[in-house]
């Protein structure tokens, strides 16, 4: 377009104006631009700004509801700051391992690797859980040392209490916590005369549904006994139940019965079995007085019909 001053045409004006595209449609090309033109496109059904200028052609994209959208690759030489969510249509590559590149939270590198990542896949303890092994040191040797174990947390214990730093606390031998010593035993002797043969073992029966005592003896405790434990031999129509308990001795000079209190100490084992089956019946003595004698009384009744007992020893274990 021609441009006067004082009427006069300038003619550098007229010589430098270019023919100016407004708008097209499709991608813009080089050999279809001409230098210095500055236009929009419509490509893809979005707008862009171009201009072609020392040979190559600028475009920027523009936006009619501020969504930008970037055609190949976008480089940020600042800080690049999201203040809302982030989503990832496609795999993200943080880090680039031939410039050893790292990702960074909160100023503290990740180091581990996507194998040492991914081997918390499936794991589902929870906080706690993973922190009960916080402050473990054992080998794995000292750890495969328990494997096949079957002792409870008490019977270990039992060990544990004879042993100081030094060695063996004071008053207590090598066994202590692992012998045990036979503290009652239903037995039968054959008289002295040639000939003589012991009778059978005793074999208690009840009808009743509570408690009738049948043995009772004196046991005097000692530190190094952590429980008595006792195998009798029961059967029964129904449900044999057999219970042994520890209570403190009479104050009276005539009786050397229980004080008529509660147990101190007491376990009781059961079975349907109709024939003579061992059960299982353990009291722990560990809350008893050391140097005391107790009375030990053992019970047995029925559910219904009759229960029989025989069999009856009582260990201490532990002395």
């Amino acid at each position: 377009m021609p441009v006067r001053s004082s009427g006069t045409p300038d003619i550098r004006s007229v010589i430098n104006s270019k023919q100016r595209k407004t708008f097209s449609k499709g991608r813009a090309g080089m050999a279809s631009s001409r230098e210095g033109e500055l236009f929009t496109t419509m490509e893809g059904g979005r707008a862009y700004i171009n201009y072609k200028k020392h040979g190559r052609l600028w475009k920027t994209p523009m936006s009619f509801d501020g969504n930008v959208y970037v055609d190949k690759n976008l480089y940020v030489e600042g800080t690049l700051r999201i203040n809302n969510k982030t989503q990832f249509n496609n795999p993200v590559q943080i880090g680039n391992a031939a410039t050893n590149q790292q990702l960074n939270i909160n100023g503290t590198a990740i180091t581990a690797t996507p194998a040492e990542l991914n081997k918390l896949d499936g794991v589902t303890a929870t906080t706690a859980e993973l922190n009960l092994i916080d402050g473990v040191t054992a080998t794995t040797a000292e750890l495969n040392i328990m494997d096949g174990v079957t002792q409870t947390t008490a019977q270990l214990n039992y060990v544990s209490t004879a042993l100081v730093s030094g060695g063996i606390k004071d008053g207590a031998t090598l066994g202590d916590g692992i012998e045990n010593q036979m503290i009652f035993s239903d037995q039968t002797l054959a008289g002295g005369s040639a000939g003589n043969t012991p009778s059978a073992s005793t074999i208690w029966t009840e009808t009743s549904t509570s408690y009738v005592l049948k043995a009772a003896l004196q046991y005097y405790h000692q530190r190094e006994n952590k429980s008595l434990i006792c195998r009798p031999l029961l059967r029964s129509t129904d449900t044999a139940s057999c219970k042994i308990a520890a209570y403190n001795m009479s104050a009276g000079v005539g009786a050397a019965d229980n004080d008529g209190g509660s147990a101190v100490g007491s376990d009781e084992g059961t079975t349907t079995s109709g024939t003579f089956t061992p059960v299982k019946v353990d009291v722990d003595v560990t809350g008893l007085t050391d140097d005391t004698l107790y009375r030990i009384e053992v019970s047995l009744k029925t559910s219904a019909g009759t229960s029989y007992m025989t069999g009856l020893n009582i260990t201490g274990f532990g002395s």
